[in-house]
């Protein structure tokens, strides 16, 4: 019997709530960042254009590397997520928080090239999960 899911008394499985919640919960986590991964420049264009002051083509240009990248992001860190997580569990999940700690301050940084690496730290960070 697995330790996640319960320990089997007799013919009876009685489950560990305490360790199914944490699972839920973690994956729950991994969902948002991919989420987070795909859609984070959806309502901050406006601000962006009117911040960097780029014309209507930069403006459609900028946009599309911005979004592009958080979408790339995820697809290099699914990849790599199977290899992770071969070294177990908990240590994936403090690999993905230090890259999305890292990629989370890249986008804090007033440079649209640092914000779409950021962006793609973060991506990565989503798909390791």
């Amino acid at each position: 019997m697995s330790w996640v899911t319960g320990v089997k008394s007799d013919t009876l499985i009685i489950p560990k709530h305490a360790w199914l919640t944490f699972y839920v919960i973690i994956m729950g986590m991994g969902t948002i960042q991919v989420g987070w991964g795909i859609m984070g420049n959806a309502q901050t264009s406006l601000i962006l254009n009117k911040q960097f002051g780029w014309t209507k083509d930069e403006t459609k240009l900028n946009d599309t590397i911005l979004s592009v990248s958080g979408l790339v992001g995820v697809m290099v860190g699914s990849m790599f997520g199977g290899p992770v997580i071969v070294g177990g569990r908990r240590r994936a999940i403090f690999i993905m928080s230090a890259f999305m700690a890292l990629g989370v301050g890249l986008t804090m940084i007033f440079n649209m090239w640092a914000i779409a690496i950021g962006r793609f730290i973060t991506g990565c960070a989503g798909g390791i999960y």
